[in-house]
C-alpha cells in the first residue's frame, strides 16, 4: 500500500494501527529509529509505514507524523517514546462495528474507525486522553 500527502499538505487515514501525531518538524527520521520502525518492518511485525514531514499544523506551524498500518505500540513502548518526544500524541485505532444510533426505529449498525487509547505527555505524566472516543468517521 501507497500513501500520498496530497495537495492540501495531508496524509490519508488509516482504519486500524498506531499514528504518532504532533512531531516537530524535522524528527520524524528520528523517532522511526528511536521506535526502530523500519527494523521491525524487515522483522515482518507489519508491511506499511508511512513518515510524512512538513505537514500544516495550527498549533504547530508545520509537523512530522507517523502511521503504521496493523500494528499497535504497546502502552510501554509509548511511554518511553513520550519521555523523549513529548510533544508528541500516540493514538491506537481500530475499526469497529458499533450500533448506529441515528435511527431509533430500525438496529442498524455502521462500522467506525475508533480512536482506542490515544497517550500522551501531561504535566510530565503519561496519560490515555481518551480510552475510547468515536472520532465519527464511518467507512464502507
Amino acid at each position: 500500500m501507497t500513501q500520498y500527502v496530497d495537495k492540501t499538505n495531508s496524509v490519508n487515514p488509516i482504519e486500524k494501527g498506531t499514528v504518532i501525531d504532533h512531531l516537530k518538524d524535522g524528527i520524524g527520521d528520528e523517532a522511526l529509529h528511536h521506535l526502530k520502525i523500519p527494523e521491525r518492518k524487515k522483522e515482518g511485525h507489519f508491511k506499511t509505514y508511512v513518515q510524512a514531514g512538513g505537514l500544516d499544523s495550527t498549533k504547530m506551524g508545520s509537523k512530522d507524523i507517523i502511521k503504521i498500518y496493523d500494528f499497535q505500540l504497546p502502552e510501554e513502548e509509548a511511554q518511553d517514546f513520550l519521555k523523549h518526544y513529548p510533544m508528541a500524541t500516540v493514538n491506537i485505532i481500530e475499526k469497529r462495528i458499533l450500533p448506529d444510533t441515528r435511527y431509533k426505529n430500525e438496529q442498524r449498525e455502521r462500522k467506525m474507525v475508533i480512536v482506542i487509547h490515544k497517550y500522551r505527555m501531561r504535566d510530565e505524566r503519561f496519560v490515555d486522553l481518551k480510552a475510547e472516543e468515536d472520532i465519527g468517521r464511518p467507512i464502507a
